[in-house]
């Protein structure tokens, strides 16, 4: 028997895939990759399979994106305007700025106790309210007081200097009731 160990150029041709001095042999992985029997589909070849991973991670990346977009937009309609301006860094004025305004304190009371709003068919107390006249004044109530308050209004809410047209309709109601209220028939 001989047991000298074999030279490298009969190496090479003996064992082919056998690294040599750190280096391996290119026949060993041209072999490894033309065979494909380590694959489930032998039909696959090295150059369509990275082409189906990167299509599979794209579809996940892609739904990935769709999923958040979708999160992100119901999370932005849950959010009131005023969040959403200052999320922007705008600033809204609030009603703590009001306080600088100078409202006689009567009116303030008359806005705390009325309601609001106009009813379908305006009532006495509506046109007593819409104009002005309080409770303790009723009875001392003229027709010449009555045409300057419906005056006095008009000229502050009449249409052509800038006022409301449904504010001086109102205005206008609010006189003709009165007007034919018992409280003139006397």
């Amino acid at each position: 028997m001989n047991t000298r160990t074999p030279s490298i150029s009969s190496r090479l041709i003996l064992f082919p895939e056998e690294p040599i001095m750190g280096h391996f042999s290119i026949s060993f992985l041209d072999d490894y990759a033309s065979d494909l029997s380590y694959f489930p589909y032998p039909s696959i070849n090295r150059m369509v399979l990275p082409i189906i991973i990167g299509v599979g991670v794209t579809a996940a990346a892609i739904t990935l994106q769709i999923k958040s977009a979708i999160q992100a937009t119901i999370k932005f309609q849950k959010l009131s305007r005023v969040r959403i301006a200052q999320l922007n860094g705008l600033k809204i004025p609030t009603e703590s700025h009001m306080h600088n305004i100078h409202i006689d304190e009567s009116l303030r009371e008359r806005f705390r106790r009325f309601p609001g709003g106009f009813d379908n068919k305006m009532t006495e107390r509506e046109a007593l309210s819409v104009l002005g006249i309080t409770p303790d004044h009723i009875m001392k109530l003229t027709k010449e007081e009555l045409k300057m308050k419906h005056r006095k209004l008009m000229m502050s809410n009449h249409p052509d200097r800038g006022g409301s047209a449904y504010l001086a309709m109102k205005i206008n109601e609010a006189r003709d009731i009165l007007e034919k209220s018992y409280m003139f028939k006397r």
